[in-house]
């Protein structure tokens, strides 16, 4: 952990040093995700969903977020 001494005080019997410790966690993201979908499907759908995860060893998100780039291409090449 990286402290830095910032100031020096001191009390009528004992010299106290204060440290401010530099601020710890994840850094933000580039391109944070605000926004939360949810899908409602049958339960064959979900299993196909999750063999399909399993497989792949992607998210739901991610497998839901490739598809819909897959769809997003398809359209433009329509267009």
């Amino acid at each position: 952990m990286l402290a830095l001494k910032s100031d020096i005080k001191y009390n009528e019997r004992v010299k106290v040093e204060v440290y401010f410790m530099a601020k710890m966690g994840r850094p933000p993201a580039e391109n944070p995700k605000m926004y939360k979908v949810t899908v409602r499907m049958s339960a064959p759908d979900y299993e196909k969903l999750m063999k399909y995860n399993e497989v792949t060893k992607q998210t739901i998100t991610e497998t839901m977020l490739e598809g819909f780039g897959l769809l997003m291409k398809k359209k433009s090449k329509k267009a």
